[in-house]
């Protein structure tokens, strides 16, 4: 009898890890199936995305915004303690587009976008930049007309 119970169970495991296998198998096609002109893609992630990665894929569209994200903050959301990141010259500037909330706050909460929160911070920087362009970040334009070569070796030497 307890023979019988361990093949059913590896059974039924050898059909649950076939159907995984399956599942992963169609999202790689999926991925492989992806338009270039299409708005909307699947990606099939195989680790974590670091904070860049993500906001380099958020904004693929619109490269500038991650230098943008890069110049204003470092790709940083949150300080050590876990608050949201504030502006060093301007503590009203939060998050990782440094979206200045006395003149944004109100806009961001209409449209249903929390500044406070990583995507609502970078949906309305997106929706700033369609908007104004980059007229809301001329502060550090010095910083993300560089080329992105340039950035990088700041980013490492600095």
């Amino acid at each position: 009898m307890t023979i019988t119970i361990l093949t059913s169970i590896i059974s039924i495991f050898s059909v649950a890890q076939s159907q995984m296998t399956f599942a992963f198998a169609d999202l790689s096609v999926l991925a492989s199936r992806a338009q270039d002109n299409s708005s909307e893609k699947q990606i099939v992630i195989d680790r974590p995305l670091t904070l860049a990665e993500y906001v380099g894929n958020y904004f693929a569209d619109a490269p500038v915004l991650t230098k943008v994200a890069w110049c204003e903050s470092n790709f940083r959301h949150l300080t050590s303690d876990g608050s949201v990141l504030r502006g060093v010259r301007n503590k009203a500037d939060i998050g990782i587009m440094q979206i200045n909330e006395l003149y944004h706050r109100e806009k961001a909460k209409e449209l249903g976008m929390d500044l406070d929160s990583l995507d609502g911070n970078l949906r309305y920087a997106r929706y700033l930049y369609e908007k104004e362009g980059l007229q809301p970040w001329k502060a550090s334009a010095a910083c993300w007309k560089k080329t992105s070569a340039d950035i990088a070796m700041t980013a490492v030497s600095g």
